[in-house]
């Protein structure tokens, strides 16, 4: 057995959604997409069509359960590439590819390698990634996205197509579009990486210490000096330096030199003279 619980099959058609148990063909239910939301395989309104498929698996998808998504041919472009056909293969798939008419990042394609050829199955993947969104929002596994015609039911579901899923491990592995998916995402990581150019972590951490202990002691150095050139100037300015003489006054006035002869005289009183009267 494929499963180790009981699978839920969303048999995605053209604007509609028809749910299966896998007891039987009885559908469980069934939702019907309006032409506003989905036309010529591509969604106009991704909010509608999200919430017109969570009502429906919140309602019968529980916790932990596994489902399975089969496309329906009629959402599905396709071509078998002859084992006969001389022409370079790439040549015929990309030829193939760009008959395809959605955006080229929205298609998702398998190549799987048949008794009559390399057949080659093209789709939107807009058409069931809001699905598989809405599923694990409930706790539920998406487990295969599977174009339904490798299991004999590209046109009608049979009890026929889900046994033959059951026992057929390898071609799910194979067609499941999810793993191709997860190839192509895990190779754009590659080639990212080989694009950018790796920087080793162990190497370049010490180089950036080595860099900073340098410029810390540049810095230091200049601090260092800094200190010192300004004690230099204020020692030599202030402290070593001699005080100027004060400036003579220009206008001083000298006090007069009084000879000795000159206090003398000075000092001595004047004798009155006595007059002599006439008779």
């Amino acid at each position: 057995m494929l499963f180790s619980k009981p699978s839920l099959y969303f048999y995605r058609k053209r604007n509609s959604l028809v749910i299966y148990d896998g007891k039987n063909t009885d559908s469980v239910a069934t939702i019907e997409i309006p032409k506003d939301v989905e036309k010529n395989e591509e969604i106009l309104n991704l909010s509608k069509f999200q919430n017109l498929v969570s009502d429906q698996v919140k309602s019968l998808v529980t916790k932990g359960q596994k489902v399975i998504i089969l496309l329906a041919d009629e959402v599905i472009f396709q071509k078998t590439i002859p084992s006969t056909d001389s022409r370079p293969q790439d040549q015929q798939i990309q030829s193939f590819l760009e008959d395809v008419p959605f955006d080229p990042g929205k298609i998702a394609q398998i190549q799987l390698a048949t008794q009559d050829g390399l057949l080659l199955a093209a789709t939107n993947r807009d058409l069931y990634e809001p699905i598989v969104g809405c599923i694990d929002q409930v706790g539920a596994e998406t487990s295969a996205v599977l174009p339904a015609q490798l299991f004999g039911g590209g046109e009608a579901v049979s009890q026929e197509l889900f046994e033959n899923i059951k026992k057929s491990s390898q071609l799910v592995k194979k067609g499941n579009l999810l793993n191709l998916q997860a190839k192509e995402e895990k190779a754009q990581v590659k080639s990212q990486e080989k694009a950018e150019p790796k920087v080793d972590i162990k190497k370049e951490a010490p180089a950036n210490n080595q860099k900073q202990t340098k410029l810390l002691i540049a810095a230091i150095a200049l601090i260092v000096i800094g200190i010192v050139a300004i004690a230099y100037y204020v020692t030599t300015q202030f402290v070593f330096k001699k005080p100027k003489p004060a400036p003579a006054a220009e206008n001083q006035t000298q006090a007069p030199v009084i000879s000795n002869q000159e206090s003398t005289e000075t000092a001595q009183p004047s004798t009155p003279q006595e007059s002599t009267a006439s008779p």
